[in-house]
């Protein structure tokens, strides 16, 4: 039996009334696409749906766009140091504007970064260190969206 067999995008082929109502939508940001399938699959076995951004432009153009589809986006995570366009403060600082209400999540390898260690200082609801186990990436997810 395989764990990871949750769909992992928007372009799921369920109609939306297959999905479970307590499943939670997620968007993760992150650049590097081996950590953006961990998460997926890692999260999709807590029965969220995870909506992926390798960007933070993609990442904001993709949370406005779900939202203006009437989806409630449970919880964000962004990589803080990504290598091209907009890092994960400057994303958090444009969904803001768009949802000041968003729960949003700072990751990144970098523990010592000010971001992760300070996270409610900046107005992040909590922080995930790199590297991370799917056991302790659950559990912290799970808690956020408590």
């Amino acid at each position: 039996m395989n764990d990871f067999t949750m769909a992992s995008h928007k372009s799921s082929n369920l109609p939306p009334k297959s999905m479970s109502e307590s499943q939670k939508q997620v968007l993760v940001m992150d650049d590097e696409p081996l950590l953006a399938k961990f998460f997926t699959r890692a999260l999709g076995r807590i029965n969220c749906n995870v909506h992926i951004a390798h960007n933070g432009q993609s990442a904001v153009e993709t949370f406005k766009n779900l939202t203006d589809e009437g989806m409630h986006i449970d919880l964000i995570i962004l990589d803080i140091n990504v290598g091209d366009g907009l890092g994960g403060k400057e994303t958090f600082d444009e969904i803001i504007k768009i949802d000041p209400q968003a729960k949003v999540v700072a990751c990144s390898g970098a523990s010592l970064d000010p971001l992760i260690t300070h996270y409610a200082d900046y107005g992040f609801v909590g922080a995930i260190a790199k590297p991370v186990q799917v056991n302790e990436l659950t559990q912290k997810v799970l808690s956020f969206l408590v």
